[in-house]
């Protein structure tokens, strides 16, 4: 039926009274059966606002709000973040429960929250997103910062990787957070866009706070390792080490420090963090490191 709405939207420029008439049926669904129907309808709803604007405007309550039959007018928001792309009308009038559903961790929920942040999107500035995210615990934080890095992996636009760093800045600047909280700021090792020297302040104190535990460990320790090799890129590694990560890619990291070991010999001024980098290597059972 909104294959047949669209064919004759664009033929005609109007929606017959009929396929208006099926829609409201659906919403009178309940269970099983309207949550399948709702399913349909959630990620279209900006092609719904684009060729029935009123009736998405006087349906709204019953379709995304506490008219609709027992939950799910909750279930169509969490539908439409699921399976749709990120709507500023949807995230800015239903902000309640797109929270409600990153705090229930319902599928692209949190991606949809973070986008809205760095669209600006009304009611989700920055510091609005990161105290509501705060109070949903240390793991929500922590897949925060890992969700962000993957958006602003490619090309990010400088606001939005502005607005991104900003809410990985608030998460640091609160010291009654759980390691837990920095995992997760390992990935934006990958957002190249974000300047080296402020990405290895920011990495190391997230290394302190995160007592050295980091996703995507190797690829910190590889951004590290770039030449120019500073004392904070060497204090990342040694954090590293000293933290917990698989064998596999603890060996990686380690290898990757004697690297930047030996690249970094020929430095007087970075001699106190190499210092602190070979004891943490030959702690480790890497003993060529006391003769780099």
């Amino acid at each position: 039926m909104l294959h047949l709405v669209a064919t004759e939207f664009r033929r005609d420029g109007t929606v017959r009274n009929e396929a208006l008439d099926l829609l409201d049926q659906t919403l009178s669904l309940d269970g099983w059966d309207g949550a399948e129907h709702r399913a349909i309808i959630a990620p279209r709803l900006p092609f719904l606002r684009h060729v029935a604007p009123e009736w998405v405007e006087s349906r709204e309550p019953r379709l995304l709000g506490d008219d609709a039959p027992e939950d799910l007018g909750q279930t169509t928001v969490q539908l439409a973040l699921k399976w749709g792309r990120p709507d500023r009308w949807l995230l800015e009038r239903h902000r309640p429960a797109v929270l409600r559903a990153v705090r229930t961790r319902s599928k692209h929920a949190l991606d949809h929250a973070l986008v809205a942040m760095l669209w600006e999107v009304p009611g989700y500035s920055t510091e609005a997103t990161w105290r509501a995210l705060a109070g949903m615990g240390a793991p929500i934080l922590s897949d925060a910062g890992e969700h962000l890095a993957h958006l602003l992996m490619n090309d990010p636009a400088q606001d939005h990787l502005d607005r991104g760093a900003l809410f990985w800045e608030q998460t640091l600047q609160h010291p009654s957070l759980s390691s837990d909280a920095f995992r997760g700021y390992g990935w934006w090792a990958e957002v190249d866009a974000l300047d080296q020297e402020r990405w290895e302040q920011m990495t190391l104190a997230t290394c302190q706070r995160a007592e050295g535990s980091l996703d995507r460990c190797v690829k910190v320790a590889e951004r590290c390792a770039r030449e120019p090799i500073t004392q904070a890129g060497l204090g990342i590694l040694t954090r590293l080490l000293r933290g917990r990560h698989e064998p596999w890619d603890r060996s990686q990291v380690a290898e990757v420090a004697l690297g930047a070991l030996k690249a970094s010999s020929g430095d007087p001024l970075l001699s106190e963090g190499r210092e602190r980098l070979r004891a943490a290597l030959t702690d480790l059972g890497y003993f060529g490191a006391a003769d780099i």
